[in-house]
């Protein structure tokens, strides 16, 4: 019988094989910024 600490090192082999599918990824965050064009008038 598996023990919790296999069983929990297992789920963390396979989430870190489905990561590295991913690829590279940088550290941070995504942020929307939403900015007018700035042309006079322009209601962007």
């Amino acid at each position: 019988m598996a023990s919790r600490l296999e069983g929990y090192e297992a789920k963390y082999r396979v989430l870190a094989s489905r990561l590295a599918e991913v690829g590279f990824i940088s550290p941070g965050s995504l942020v929307v910024r939403e900015t007018s064009c700035g042309k006079p008038g322009c209601r962007c």
